[in-house]
């Protein structure tokens, strides 16, 4: 495997194309298969809310990687721990939440690139690097650095109060607004009063673009306007709302049969 985020992020947004991706929580990958059957550019594996343990990101990362889309994980938390093993796994990227400063994000984007560079551990006979013996490890070392993404997960006020110190640390050159957790942190009701976040939005848009680098945001509500990569629902989700959808539509079908059949 190559790691192959960074340059293929850059590479269609070079082509005028807006990277999407989805939310993957189910443990089958064949989840992420479909994902990448049905035209995503990426996968992000979810192991904060998620069930994932390191056997089932594991598969997902492979059936990612054997279709040509880019697996990255959300990890629980700012861990150089958890950071390492979900890059050792194979994933080309972490996205991190809860960053808030820009010591935050320096520690994470340290615990994502191997030494001298940063703080990560050799893993010569990993997945990640491909089984290699060390003559083969310097090639690896550097293509990860060149490739991995530490993606900050913008999603508190004091995040958005400092967006401009955290955008402004080298290694950090994709960012993600989360509206869930920040609407909760804001103590707004996202559904119906959205639009209050809308300044917070333009902050971190404005103050990301400003310095050269790239936006990643949800598609509802107006969060993926003048974002530069689209993140989309959860897997779980989008199969319960269609088999919702399903069933609401059968229920209908019969109850206008009954009431044909009464009059």
């Amino acid at each position: 495997m190559s790691v192959q985020a960074r340059s293929r992020f850059l590479d269609l947004i070079s082509q005028k194309r807006i990277p999407a991706g989805i939310f993957v929580s189910s443990t089958d990958p064949q989840t992420t298969d479909i994902a990448a059957a049905a035209g995503f550019d990426f996968v992000v594996i979810d192991r904060e809310p998620g069930p994932h343990d390191n056997a089932s990101a594991l598969g997902h990362i492979r059936a990612a990687e054997g279709r040509g889309i880019i697996p990255i994980i959300r990890v629980l938390e700012n861990s150089k721990t958890l950071i390492q093993a979900s890059l050792d796994l194979g994933a080309h990227g972490v996205i991190v939440p809860k960053i808030e400063t820009a010591e935050g994000a320096k520690a994470a984007v340290n615990a994502s690139l191997y030494a001298p560079a940063g703080f990560r551990g050799m893993c010569n006979g990993c997945y990640a690097a491909n089984y290699g013996l060390l003559q083969d490890w310097p090639d690896h070392m550097h293509s990860s650095d060149n490739n991995v993404l530490m993606i900050p997960l913008i999603e508190t006020k004091r995040a958005v109060e400092r967006i401009e110190e955290i955008a402004d640390v080298p290694g950090v050159d994709f960012i993600f607004f989360g509206p869930g957790d920040l609407s909760n942190d804001m103590g707004i009701n996202l559904l119906t009063e959205g639009e209050k976040l809308q300044p917070a939005w333009r902050k971190v848009r404005d103050a990301v673009h400003a310095r050269g680098k790239y936006l990643i945001s949800v598609g509802f509500l107006g969060f993926a306007d003048d974002a530069d990569i689209f993140a989309g629902e959860m897997d779980l989700l989008m199969l319960h709302v269609t088999m919702a959808g399903k069933i609401q539509a059968h229920r209908a079908t019969e109850m206008k049969r009954f009431e044909t059949k009464a009059a």
